[in-house]
């Protein structure tokens, strides 16, 4: 509670993941490195098929956190609550077709985006289908997904744009994705964010990094 992660609490697998996460080198100095801590425990899939076919492939891990990322940020800007990993007879609302997402140079290939699934950012619902083993895990890998396109050449109101609602406030399922942005941003683009939703940036994302004036 003191360092801001009993959300995680509530779910085994990120339970066990802060266990292990913390076991060696004790607690991080700030919620985003607790965050990076976690996501790459749960990248290191433990099943063995998996593991194998991970080491296989040959993937680094920023690359499948980058897969897992886009991922997360296409459901949650899109509304979506679970990702397919290939078409259904039984098509539903509400859910990712993973073959149906554009690939290019820009976004990470659709195979990585099938090994990233099958670790343990990801979970399966019963239904054959997929969602991020937890909401919050799902709001930060999606953040730091973006910003890394942004900083790319994204432009940033075509990222905003995705989450204003028709008051042009933030929509309130995305003030947490809104806040790990604040959280990994720079300059202007921090700013910006800031100045949009204060209250939602200081309890959903990490203010620690943040210069005196930004506070």
């Amino acid at each position: 509670e003191h360092r801001d992660l009993a959300g995680l609490l509530d779910n085994p697998q990120t339970l066990k993941m802060l266990c292990k996460a913390t076991s060696d080198v004790g607690w991080p100095e700030s919620k985003t490195k607790a965050y990076e801590m976690a996501c790459v425990q749960l990248l290191r899939e433990q099943n063995q098929e998996h593991l194998a076919e991970q080491r296989k492939s040959a993937i680094p891990d920023d690359q499948l956190l980058a897969a897992a990322g886009y991922l997360c940020a296409v459901m949650l800007l899109s509304g979506s609550a679970s990702i397919a990993p290939q078409h259904s007879i039984d098509a539903k609302m509400g859910v990712v077709v993973l073959p149906e997402l554009v690939s290019g140079e820009t976004v990470p290939p659709i195979a990585y985006c099938r090994i990233a699934l099958q670790t343990r950012l990801f979970r399966s619902n019963g239904h054959a289908d997929f969602q991020p083993v937890h909401r919050t895990i799902a709001e930060y890998l999606a953040a730091r997904y973006l910003m890394t396109r942004i900083e790319d050449g994204l432009p940033f109101n075509r990222v905003l744009a995705l989450m204003l609602g028709l008051d042009a406030g933030i929509v309130p399922e995305l003030r947490g994705l809104h806040a790990w942005l604040a959280a990994t941003a720079h300059d202007s683009v921090r700013a910006n964010l800031i100045g949009r939703d204060p209250l939602g940036v200081v309890l959903n994302g990490d203010v620690r990094a943040f210069s005196r004036t930004e506070k």
